[in-house]
């Protein structure tokens, strides 16, 4: 890697997406800790229940920063984007939640559940992370022909 590849137009967005999707993880994570310990569900409807709305959590503000930062889109505003990046986030959740109730259901025989709920919800954002950026990068936000993210 050289120094030109760095400073070149979109060289830190891995970076930016990666940096703000810890964040994102750690406001899911929140969420859905406080929604467990407050409703205890023990199903996978539950399970499934509180996930949607702590990567719903994660969703609001993994727009608003990736869209101004990572990706600097002057049309971030746009009904378009919003909807490019909300169908998006919508695959990336089904994955997620997948990934979350089935880990669940895989790890609470040998694991707490509160563990087993954490362990498969990591599992779940780093699949989740990597959906979300290819689509963010190569469709949502992609770049102009003049090298400027839309």
């Amino acid at each position: 890697m050289t120094l030109a590849s760095l400073l070149r137009p979109g060289a830190t967005q891995p970076a930016k997406y990666a940096l703000v999707g810890v964040l994102n993880t750690l406001l899911d994570l929140a969420v859905l800790n406080l929604l467990f310990w407050a409703f205890s569900p023990g199903r996978a409807i539950g399970i499934a229940a509180i996930n949607v709305v702590s990567y719903g959590c994660g969703i609001v503000n993994s727009y608003i920063w990736n869209a101004r930062w990572t990706f600097a889109s002057r049309r971030w505003q746009s009904a378009e984007t919003i909807a490019s990046f909300t169908a998006v986030m919508i695959v990336a959740w089904g994955i997620n939640t997948a990934i979350v109730v089935a880990g669940h259901a895989i790890a609470t025989p040998a694991l707490p559940d509160s563990a087993a709920l954490n362990i498969a919800k990591v599992v779940a954002a780093v699949a989740s992370f990597t959906v979300g950026f290819i689509l963010c990068r190569w469709w949502v936000f992609k770049e102009e022909p003049g090298g400027a993210p839309e």
